[in-house]
């Protein structure tokens, strides 16, 4: 009977497992996948879940930086704005 609750409770883990990754919460499916690592086709995500996690800290990281550079400059709308009204 043991065995079979913890059969039950794999699946149940595999089930989440899988909804985390459709629904692309990545650090979550690697917490869980970090749990099953001893089926050998989740085990297998692991290593593409950390580069997913990491790929999307650098995305965010050039975006905030990007961002952080378009308040500080001028843009160029307001330039020509200015140009076209000295003529």
């Amino acid at each position: 009977m043991l065995q079979q609750q913890d059969t039950v409770d794999e699946l149940a883990d595999l089930q989440s497992f899988l909804t985390r990754i459709l629904s692309k919460d990545y650090k979550s499916a690697l917490v869980l996948a970090q749990k099953l690592s001893k089926n050998a086709i989740v085990a297998e995500y692991i290593s593409v879940l950390k580069e997913r996690i990491e790929l999307d800290q650098e995305t965010e990281s050039a975006e905030d930086s990007s961002e952080s550079e378009e308040e500080e400059e001028p843009s160029e709308c307001e330039d020509n704005s200015s140009e076209e009204d000295s003529q």
